[in-house]
């Protein structure tokens, strides 16, 4: 493992049982068979494509980039036959990949509209479009506002808190047009993935009946209403995305090119997607999709 500093070379070294260092030539000359980038947001475009123009396969964090240049300049990489791989791990999280296989497989008729409080921005649109069953390249229009509100403090990625005191998180708010007519709701606390106070909540309506946090209730063949609970364990973070990058290293040995490129686009989709969320908010005003390189 490459790290920034002596300090964080010594923590990851002892607390993983892994070789690290300082110096990129020393990590480069163990021949790595792919790079994983873990770094700030606003660094993983520049130093994945570091990575790629050296000739290395890449994977990345998400987003896979925070400006449409950065995207634009991430496909380009690839086109000109770089290997990108993005960690998007959401869509591939067991509980989440039973219930799009369930929506598929037509149990509650076509999708009409999702209501999402599950994950933020590019995870977000990730799920909405599974979900929904619709190509990454389907336009789109988005309203949405921000507001700060009060919530008592429980946890965060660093401790918890029983002191019952109350401060301020950023919640989300969104409304989301597809082609095809098509509705997303999207609404997302940040406090949402830490705190037992405020858990997310995903409901989807279809034509012939609904998904609500875990179960469906839909009409069988003869219009008699039936559930169905999703019998799928929920996943870590970290176990989905250990099972992505074995995907992803058999596609790379593989060499399939097309299903490295519609992952790709997927991700690229998402993080514009969440580039235009950011707009909308920030200008107030409906922002509209347009078509892109990668779609």
């Amino acid at each position: 493992m490459l790290c920034r500093t002596p300090e964080k070379a010594s923590l990851m070294r002892e607390s993983l049982g892994i070789s690290t260092t300082c110096c990129e030539e020393e990590m480069l000359s163990s021949g790595p068979d792919l790079i994983v980038v873990a770094v700030n947001k606003t660094s993983i475009s520049d130093v994945s494509l570091h990575y790629m123009k050296k000739g290395f396969p890449v994977v990345c964090e998400t987003p896979v980039g925070m400006s449409e240049e950065e995207l634009s300049s991430m496909y380009r990489a690839f086109s000109e036959g770089g290997n990108l791989f993005v960690a998007e791990q959401y869509s591939f999280e067991k509980r989440n990949r039973a219930v799009t296989e369930e929506l598929e497989g037509g149990l509650i008729g076509e999708v009409c509209c999702v209501n999402l409080s599950q994950a933020h921005e590019y995870h977000g649109f990730a799920l909405m479009r599974g979900y929904l069953g619709i190509p990454q390249d389907t336009g789109f229009s988005v309203r949405s506002v921000k507001r700060s509100l009060p919530v008592t403090r429980t946890a965060d990625r660093y401790s918890t808190y029983e002191d019952g005191v109350v401060i301020h998180s950023e919640r989300t708010f969104a409304f989301i047009e597809y082609e095809g007519n098509k509705v997303c709701l999207y609404d997302f606390d940040s406090q949402e993935y830490r705190s037992p106070i405020r858990l997310t909540s995903v409901h989807i309506t279809g034509v012939r009946g609904e998904y609500r946090d875990g179960v469906f209730t839909y009409l069988d063949d003869l219009n008699h209403v039936k559930s169905r609970a999703v019998s799928a364990e929920k996943e870590t973070d970290e176990q989905t995305v250990c099972r992505l990058l074995e995907m992803y290293y058999g596609i790379l040995k593989e060499g399939r090119r097309e299903e490295e490129k519609a992952l790709l686009s997927s991700a690229l989709q998402d993080a514009y997607s969440a580039i235009l969320l950011r707009r909308a908010i920030d200008t107030g005003e409906i922002v509209y999709s347009s078509k892109r390189e990668w779609n």
